[in-house]
C-alpha cells in the first residue's frame, strides 16, 4: 500500500545543484490494448495471491514471475509464474508459499532470475524475532517442488540493517544479463545499521554460505534530520564501474516545511577493501515548494552515458488541495559527485484532475530508444473504486519531449482491469510492457490486484 508524506518536508543540500524543468508536451496518444493476464484472489480465500506490489521478471522463453506481499496459503505472500503458452495467453502457476512461523513473510521488491531458473528475492519480516531475509528459491530438476533456501537472515546482528526492502541488484543487471547465481547481491534494509536509517548491504557467496557486509548505514552523518539520507526504501543501481546508486525516502537537510527532510540520492563508490565513500548527490525539497520533487520512492535506472532516472511521489509544481507540494516528479540526475545536477524531466498533474498522472511511486524502465515508462498510483482518466473517489493510476511514457499516457486504469466496470499500479514494468524484445496493478481485477477491488499484458 502507498505511504505518503502528508505534511513531512524536504531539506537543503550544499551538493545539489538544480535545474527546473522546461515543460514537456502532453499527448493523449492512440488507445493502448491492455490484456489482463491474471486477476488475483481467484482461488479460495485467496490461496493464489493478492496485493501484488513488485514488478515482474520475465525469462527467455516469455515466461514471466512475480511475488504477492500476502494471500497463499496462510496469507502470507507468494511467489508465482504465468506461463506463457503457444496461443499468446499466460497460465497462472504458484510457485510457493510462505510459512509465517519457519520462514518469514512478505516479499518485497521484484525477483532475480539465474542462468538456471533460479528465483532470489526478499521478505520483509521474518520469524522468532528476526527481521527479514534473503532466499533462494531452487527450481526441481525433474518434477517435484520448488525448494526455499534462505541463504541470509537479518536481525541477529542489527547493526547489520533490518527489513530488508526493494528488491536485489548485481553486476550486469542494468545492462540485461542473467544473474550468474555466484557474484555479489547488492541490496537495501529500511532500518538497521548503526545510525538506525537503513543500510546498503552486499551478500558474497563463499560455497554454500553466503555472507553479509555492510557498505553503508545511514543517519551516521549528524542526528535527525539525517543530512546522509534517512529509510532507502528501495534497492540499488550498480553501474560498470562498479558504483552503486540510490535513494532515500527521508533525510537530507531540512528546509522550511519538512520535518524529517524529503530523501537524498545518494552514490557509493568503493575505497578499497570493505570500505565505501558515500556522496549525497541531491537532496531534495531544495528548490522552492519543493519543485524539485520529494519522497523518492522507485529505483533509479541509467541510461548509456551514465544519468539517472528515477521518481518521487510528491514535490514538483502545486496540484489539488491535499497535494500542496506536488503530485510528484520524475527527474534526472547527472552524477559528478558534489557538483551533481538535478532536473526535473516531467512535474505530474499539470491536466485537470491529474488526468496525465498522480504519485509516481514506482521506479522507470528505459527501453532500446531511450524512451521512459512509468506508472503513477493515482490520476488518470478514470475513477478508481476506493471510497475517496481518487482515480486510479495510469501506465505513462516519457520520449523525447513528450509525455503520454499510455494506459489509464479502471476503463472497465468495478476496475476489472485493474486499479492502483505500484510497481514498475517491464518490457519484452517487440516493446509490449508487462506489469502488476495492487488493487481492481475481476475478484474484488481494494488490495487484490492484477498482472497484465500492455500493448503501447
Amino acid at each position: 500500500m502507498r505511504v505518503l508524506q502528508n505534511g513531512r518536508v524536504a531539506g537543503f543540500s550544499i551538493f545539489s545543484v538544480v535545474a527546473l524543468p522546461a515543460l514537456l508536451l502532453w499527448s493523449n496518444g492512440h488507445a493502448a490494448q491492455l490484456m489482463t493476464l491474471h486477476s488475483f484472489c481467484a482461488e479460495a480465500s485467496c490461496t493464489d495471491g493478492y496485493d501484488p506490489q513488485s514488478a515482474l521478471v520475465r525469462d527467455a522463453s516469455g515466461n514471466l514471475y512475480g511475488v504477492t506481499r500476502e494471500g497463499g496459503d496462510e496469507n502470507w505472500g507468494t511467489v508465482f509464474e504465468l506461463k506463457r503458452k503457444g496461443n499468446g495467453r499466460y497460465d497462472y502457476v504458484r510457485l510457493y508459499t510462505f510459512d509465517h512461523d519457519t520462514e518469514g513473510f512478505w516479499p518485497d521488491g521484484p525477483l532475480i532470475l539465474d542462468t538456471k531458473g533460479n528465483l532470489y528475492g526478499a521478505l520483509s519480516e521474518g520469524v522468532n524475532g528476526q527481521c527479514g531475509s534473503v532466499f533462494e528459491l531452487m527450481r526441481p530438476r525433474q518434477g517435484g517442488s520448488w525448494a526455499l533456501n534462505r541463504i541470509h537472515t537479518f536481525c541477529a546482528d542489527p547493526g547489520a540493517g533490518i527489513f530488508p526492502n526493494g528488491g536485489l541488484t548485481y553486476a550486469g543487471q542494468s545492462a540485461g544479463a542473467a544473474y550468474d547465481g555466484a557474484s555479489a547481491l547488492y541490496g537495501t534494509t529500511q532500518r538497521g545499521g548503526d545510525g538506525d536509517g537503513g543500510v546498503v548491504f552486499a551478500l558474497s557467496r563463499q560455497g554454500h554460505r553466503w555472507n553479509e557486509t555492510v557498505l553503508y548505514s545511514f543517519c551516521t552523518k549528524g542526528g535527525s534530520p539525517c543530512p546522509d539520507g534517512d529509510w532507502p526504501f528501495v534497492g540499488v543501481t550498480l553501474d560498470e564501474a562498479g558504483n552503486l546508486y540510490g535513494a532515500t525516502y527521508s533525510g537530507g537537510v531540512v528546509a522550511t516545511h519538512f520535518k524529517f527532510g524529503a530523501g537524498v540520492v545518494f552514490e557509493l563508490s568503493p575505497a578499497g577493501g570493505d570500505a565505501w565513500t558515500e556522496t549525497v548527490l541531491h537532496t531534495f525539497c531544495t528548490a522552492e515548494k519543493c519543485a524539485d520533487g520529494s519522497a523518492p520512492r522507485g529505483k533509479l535506472v541509467l541510461d548509456a552515458t551514465g544519468n539517472l532516472f528515477g521518481t518521487t511521489e510528491s514535490g514538483g509544481r502545486p496540484c489539488h488541495a491535499d497535494k500542496g507540494y506536488g503530485c510528484g516528479t520524475v527527474y534526472k540526475v547527472v552524477p559528478a559527485g558534489e557538483g551533481s545536477q538535478q532536473s526535473v524531466v516531467y512535474a505530474f498533474c499539470q491536466k485537470k484532475d491529474c488526468k496525465d498522472g498522480d504519485t509516481p511511486g514506482a521506479g522507470l524502465m528505459l527501453d532500446a530508444a531511450g524512451d521512459l515508462f512509468g506508472t503513477t498510483y493515482f490520476g488518470g482518466a478514470n475513477l478508481g473504486t476506493d471510497q475517496f473517489g481518487l482515480r486510479a493510476g495510469t501506465v505513462f511514457r516519457i520520449s523525447g519531449s513528450t509525455y503520454h499516457v499510455v494506459y489509464s486504469f479502471c476503463a472497465l466496470a468495478n476496475c476489472a482491469d485493474g486499479e492502483n499500479p505500484d510497481a514498475s514494468v517491464i518490457a519484452d524484445p517487440s516493446g509490449v510492457l508487462y506489469g502488476t496493478t495492487e488493487s481492481g481485477g475481476e475478484n474484488g477491488a481494494f488490495l487484490v490486484g492484477t498482472a497484465f499484458q500492455l500493448q503501447p
